[in-house]
């Protein structure tokens, strides 16, 4: 993935989500996927 592609996808998840509402969908991602790391899921 380029910095392109990343930018393209920011932009839809501002449209989508909000601006608002980003900071707290990050993180919850970011726990996910640290528990899929730490879990062995």
């Amino acid at each position: 993935m380029g910095i392109g592609e990343l930018a393209i996808i920011l932009v839809i998840a501002i449209v989508l989500f909000g601006a608002s509402r980003l900071p707290q969908l990050g993180k919850s991602l970011g726990e996910a996927i640290s528990g899929f790391k730490g879990g062995g899921i």
